[in-house]
């Protein structure tokens, strides 16, 4: 029995030198073992171009095969698996903010228009006709460019489109941000997840439905379905949903969705909100969720350079941190919801960045005073680190 191709223990590939040692035999067998093969007789080169072919059709065969694991498939067959559970790759999605367009009353902006952040010269674009009054009006806009485009507080200052009667532009709040394509890894992950969409517990079909919506980072859900208030404040039948990222609106028609009587949703720390849906008779209902208290992080790194370190290395640094927080840097690590920060986790980081030694790393709650343990964060609250928090000392 040959020991490659399909087993009981999966598949094993033959590889281009199996397939060139068994064409040597071959003809060895036929025409005796005087028979050259070498690369500088004309079957011996035959051999090697058949030996190439035939490795790419074993290519092409563990492809098939290992394309019906989700945990293996990738790309376009990973798509593919994904779509028998009715979950789609999530595609890239841009920026999107308010501005505050100035003029004289009565000027037409168009959609289409563009404006810029004045200091990295990333264009937003309005998306809807709006006419000045009063002296102002808001203009919906969205990033020219798909993915994180970062637009803070009062930067989008640079009209780009000239048209007369348009004087300024700001924007009171930072954009909010769009999202790359969605990766295989983060894929599969949500195929996992949203296997429970159509659970009968409704802890999972609210936890798999949520999850799966549009820019929602992290969800989870508390149940009490004992007759008194429990360990986490939670009221007698009640749940709770703890939620990051996502549209109001949606996340809370998908909880509605599945609510079952008796159990209502309440809100026990963090940021209340309140959103009212329509349901099925055509009557308002307020859903209530959670959103976790953001606590911002400091972070001082001390480091000594050595040779290879970059002229931008400290701002390598610094963005290195906010993405491993972030969960962008290692799949599968960050800090999400209610996750302690663990002081040596941030080493990781650091080190992804060459040419330094780390000499200390301190942390602490914004505004506290530095140290070197970790940090507790509470059930309804998450860390958030930005740049302008890191400093990286030499």
């Amino acid at each position: 029995m040959s020991d490659f191709g399909l087993s009981s223990t999966g598949f094993n590939k033959k590889r281009a030198e199996n397939v060139i040692a068994e064409q040597s035999a071959a003809y060895k067998n036929s025409f005796g073992d005087n028979f050259t093969l070498d690369d500088s007789t004309p079957f011996g080169v035959l051999a090697g171009l058949q030996s190439g072919t035939f490795a790419d059709l074993w290519d092409i065969a563990e492809i098939s095969f290992t394309m019906f694991s989700p945990d293996n498939a990738s790309g376009i067959l990973l798509d593919f698996l994904c779509e028998y559970n009715g979950i789609f790759r999530k595609e890239a999605t841009r920026s999107k903010v308010n501005l505050l367009v100035g003029g004289t009353d009565g000027t037409l902006i168009p959609a289409g228009s563009k404006v810029k952040v004045t200091d990295t010269e990333e264009v937003f674009i309005t998306i809807q006709d709006v006419t000045i009054q009063s002296g102002s009006v808001i203009a919906p806009a969205q990033s020219e460019k798909t993915g994180v485009i970062v637009a803070g507080a009062n930067t989008i200052t640079t009209v780009v489109t000239s048209i007369s009667g348009w004087n300024t532009v700001d924007n009171s709040e930072a954009a909010s941000e769009g999202f790359t394509v969605e990766s295989d890894e983060d894929l599969r992950i949500r195929r996992k997840r949203s296997t429970g969409i159509n659970a009968t517990n409704t802890v999972d079909s609210v936890y798999s439905l949520v999850s799966d919506l549009d820019g929602t980072s992290d969800v989870r859900v508390l149940e009490n379905d004992s007759n008194a208030t429990d360990g986490n404040s939670l009221p007698a039948h009640s749940s709770e949903v703890i939620v990051v990222g996502g549209d109001e609106l949606e996340i809370a028609t998908a909880m509605r969705s599945k609510k079952t009587t008796g159990i209502g949703f309440n809100s026990n720390g963090g940021v209340a909100r309140n959103v009212q849906v329509l349901d099925a008779q055509g009557f308002l209902q307020t859903v209530t969720f959670t959103r976790p208290d953001d606590i911002a992080m400091d972070v001082e790194v001390t480091i000594t350079a050595t040779s290879g370190f970059p002229g931008d290395g400290e701002g390598l640094i610094k963005q290195a941190i906010v993405d491993y927080a972030n969960g962008e840097l290692v799949t599968g690590r960050g800090f999400s919801t209610n996750d302690n920060v663990i002081l040596s986790e941030l080493y990781t980081p650091v080190n992804s960045v060459q040419g330094h030694s780390v000499s200390s790393i301190q942390i602490a709650k914004h505004s506290q005073s530095l140290g070197d343990v970790d940090i507790v964060i509470a059930l309804r609250e998450i860390s958030s680190f930005s740049i302008g928090n890191i400093t990286v000392v030499q």
